[in-house]
């Protein structure tokens, strides 16, 4: 999601290669089709068309039921 970088909510982060924890983001791990197995992963780089926006992505919420 594109959003204003002055702000970022809670529960998401900038889409800006971070490094995080496999093992506290399990959910965004699978959905991203990731290695659960390591023990880090990178979110993805995104660079915004405007210098006063950034992506975003939710790192933390409902994981989605399958049908």
């Amino acid at each position: 999601m594109l959003f204003p970088k002055n702000w970022v909510p809670q529960n998401w982060m900038v889409c800006d290669g971070s490094v995080l924890d496999t093992q506290k983001h399990l959910p965004l791990v699978a959905i991203m089709g990731l290695d659960t197995e390591s023990p880090t992963f990178s979110l993805p780089i995104i660079d915004s068309p405007h210098s006063d926006y950034v992506y975003i992505i939710c790192i933390n919420g409902t994981f989605p039921q399958r049908n």
